[in-house]
């Protein structure tokens, strides 16, 4: 097997599997609780029916069933897009992040029909999102997309100017 896709396997795997085991300790230990870290840190389980931010929460299983229809697209559509930029010579780092988050999300989508979410990042009362490992790793994956475009801008905007 190609070293480089051994590589992406390793952290696609070790991604996966580091935010399916936070969330069962999540779900066993936090069903009940919360745990004050600090002043802007809790761990407090949150059942998140939609995506980011809560966004398209429905409460209907036909809701749940077209959400978790449209994510499920959008992974296939993202895996094409990956293996084009595979076979194009690009590095898969950012991409390889986001599918084992988006993959680890939607595990949790038809085991429990929503995402377990226990990081609660807060400054006093004003709460940001309750993410998961899973949501890190997709945000950390798409900050990488994001620098490596800008990087490519640059690169030929300076090949260009020469």
């Amino acid at each position: 097997m190609n070293a480089a896709i051994m590589r992406y396997l390793i952290i696609f795997a070790s991604s996966f599997w580091l935010d399916r085991w936070t969330k069962n300790l999540a779900i066993k230990f936090l069903s009940q609780d919360s745990i004050v870290v600090n002043n802007w840190l809790n761990f407090s389980l949150q059942w998140n029916r939609g995506v980011s931010f809560s966004l398209f929460s429905f409460d209907s299983p036909w809701g749940v069933f077209g959400l978790t229809l449209g994510v499920m697209v959008v992974i296939v559509l993202f895996g094409f897009y990956a293996v084009g930029q595979f076979r194009n010579g690009k590095l898969l780092y950012g991409e390889t992040l986001v599918m084992a988050g988006a993959l680890s999300n939607l595990v949790d989508r038809f085991k429990h029909g929503a995402v377990a979410d226990f990081i609660d990042f807060h400054l006093g009362s004003w709460h940001f999102a309750t993410v998961n490992i899973a949501d890190v790793f997709i945000f950390l994956g798409i900050t990488w997309l994001m620098l490596v475009q800008v990087k490519e801008v640059y690169d030929a905007k300076i090949k260009i100017n020469r």
